[in-house]
């Protein structure tokens, strides 16, 4: 790919991904849903599929739960569609554009009803309530209602709560989610989105013969600047052997509440073996760093104030600074995300679509 990977907005990143996909002789599947961009067209997510259409190994790749994060994840998956891993014969690798395409769109981390997809994922009625009594108590700071103003004192008083209460204090409520204050930030929502519903279904309906699923989910914000983070979220697999087979340093998710300060519920990650209980499932969560925590908390704070209590535009000031601390427009950023991205990709293809792991498959 000549161009650069990132693109500038959704539709343009929709276009190159369809256009790669088609070029890479891959099947688009599309999965729509209910919202629109500003010229009413219907958005929907993209999901590229190669190889067999029965697998039992497969390799997903997604990217964008948190909307205006989704540029690196589309960047990387566009440069895969250039240089794609070989595949077996049993196995499929599938790349998910953008789960949450309103939130890239609009540059937004929620969707079209403010909803956190990556606290949503609950299966059953004893999710989607609470909230942290500190966040709570924050409310006011974190959620102003009013339209943003550049000078509002955010980190004087993000100082004094943090003398209050202490910073993992207030990492942890405020990150973890919550389901009280549908206007606020990180809000988990009061039943099941639709991105996460339809998504799950597609993955019942689709993958439900699969033994072995490795599952790459790409994010960026924490971590150390252009660095790659990896947390593994998996029950037949230690953090130690698999870095140790993918030849990357890797966490446990135990690991990953405390290097990022909190623990959540309702992630993304919970889809895959509840829908796919027969599969052995690997989940890795690539988090690619940009600017430090308070930084990237003022910024969500200003869009979602703009998005509720201003005029909404994409041009304010709110909305082009959360993609810039999502988004660096730094080319050395750009090119590490890509270059590690998809060296990640193939480092697991090889690791899942190895003989030894269709041995650990195979029926017993």
């Amino acid at each position: 790919m000549n161009a650069t990977p990132f693109s500038p907005d959704f539709s343009t990143a929709q276009q190159r991904f369809r256009e790669g996909l088609s070029a890479a002789r891959g099947d688009l599947r599309h999965i729509p849903l209910g919202c629109t961009d500003q010229q009413g067209e219907r958005l929907g997510i993209d999901i590229a599929w190669f190889g067999n259409h029965r697998p039992t190994r497969a390799l997903i790749h997604v990217c964008g739960i948190h909307g205006v994060e989704g540029f690196a994840g589309s960047a990387v998956q566009l440069a895969l569609l250039d240089n794609l891993p070989r595949l077996p014969a049993d196995a499929a690798l599938i790349l998910v554009h953008v789960l949450n395409p309103f939130g890239m769109t609009y540059l937004r981390r929620g969707n079209e009803n403010n909803v956190d997809l990556n606290r949503n994922f609950f299966f059953g009625s004893d999710g989607w309530s609470g909230v942290a009594d500190d966040y709570a108590a924050l409310d006011d700071f974190l959620n102003p209602p009013r339209p943003p103003s550049r000078i509002d004192f955010f980190h004087l008083r993000l100082l004094l709560a943090t003398v209050n209460l202490g910073t993992s204090a207030i990492r942890q409520s405020v990150a973890s989610g919550q389901y009280r204050f549908p206007k606020g930030i990180f809000y988990g929502g009061n039943g099941f989105e639709p991105e996460a519903k339809y998504y799950s279904e597609w993955l019942t309906n689709h993958l439900r013969g699969v033994q072995e699923l490795f599952v790459i989910d790409v994010h960026t914000g924490l971590g150390d600047y252009g660095q790659q983070t990896l947390f593994l979220r998996s029950p037949t697999v230690s953090a130690e052997d698999m870095a140790d087979e993918l030849l990357v340093p890797i966490a446990s998710d135990a690991i990953e509440s405390g290097v990022m300060g909190y623990a959540h519920q309702g992630g993304h990650s919970s889809v895959y073996p509840q829908v796919l209980p027969s599969a052995r499932t690997v989940y890795l969560t690539q988090e690619f760093g940009t600017y430090s925590g308070p930084r990237l908390l003022r910024a969500l704070r200003a869009e979602n104030q703009h998005h509720h209590f201003g005029d909404g535009r994409l041009g304010h000031w709110s909305k082009q600074h959360l993609k810039k601390m999502f988004n660096p427009e730094d080319p050395k950023w750009r090119r590490q995300v890509v270059t590690q991205g998809c060296d990640l990709v193939h480092r697991a293809a090889a690791r899942l679509f190895s003989d030894r792991a269709r041995s650990l498959s195979a029926p017993r």
